[in-house]
């Protein structure tokens, strides 16, 4: 800041310049959002409508506020005798899979399915 050197008022406030200070967090490193030509979304392997913010904290702490992203996940599975079933060991979102009766065991096969949606 500078005060003008033929100043004569005495409540002149002095000249400044703003020095353009912005606010700046770390790299967010939720992996339920990407940012995309500077706008945040969710990830190809999340759903839902992003919310982020950089905030900053008392103590001048820059953090991001991080909402409304949830990673698909793949569906828990019954916890099968694996000398009975064979199959859907693992289910992703949107897959279908078959279990089966394990020799010497007879019985029928059925079908599993995990939502496209699923995050839990």
């Amino acid at each position: 800041a500078i005060c003008p050197a033929d100043n004569t008022n005495a409540s002149q406030q002095p000249i400044h310049l703003d020095p353009g200070c912005k606010l700046v967090c770390p790299e967010l490193e939720d992996p339920a959002y990407v940012q995309v030509d500077g706008v945040w979304r969710c990830a190809d392997n999340a759903i839902g409508n992003a919310s982020v913010h950089c905030l900053l904290l008392p103590g001048c702490e820059a953090v991001w506020n991080a909402s409304g992203c949830d990673l698909l996940e793949a569906c828990k599975l019954p916890e099968l005798d694996p000398c009975r079933v064979d199959g859907c060991e693992w289910l992703p979102p949107g897959e279908n899979c078959t279990a089966r009766c394990k020799a010497p065991f007879l019985g029928f096969a059925v079908e599993g399915r995990c939502p496209a949606n699923n995050t839990n």
